[in-house]
């Protein structure tokens, strides 16, 4: 008879052990769980103030005050600013320079 009792305690103080750790478990995933929301809550919020910083930074075509022309004399096209990249202006009038070869 005293071994069931002996083998009784010992389950039940086993029993004891195991709920204390499913309760550590349990904070430390609710713990983690919170972190896990608190960083999504964060890169959504980076990601929405980047777009809206890239929208706020962009201005209107009506705003912009074209007071540069361009360097091609026949084009008479103006620009806002005077930084255009002189790629952008080889590809636009690359046809133009094959008709003045041509002619």
């Amino acid at each position: 008879m005293g071994d069931y009792y002996l083998e009784f305690l010992q389950q039940y103080l086993h029993n004891v052990n195991l709920r204390k750790k499913i309760g550590e478990r349990t904070i430390e995933r609710k713990g983690c769980q919170k972190q896990f929301e608190v960083r999504l809550k964060q890169k959504e919020g980076n990601n929405h103030s980047f777009e809206e910083r890239k929208k706020r930074l962009r201005s209107l075509a009506s705003e912009i005050q074209r007071n540069f022309e361009c360097p091609i004399t026949k084009c008479g096209k103006k620009y806002g600013y005077d930084t255009i990249p002189f790629v952008q202006q080889k590809r636009r009038f690359l046809e133009l320079a094959y008709q003045t070869q041509a002619s």
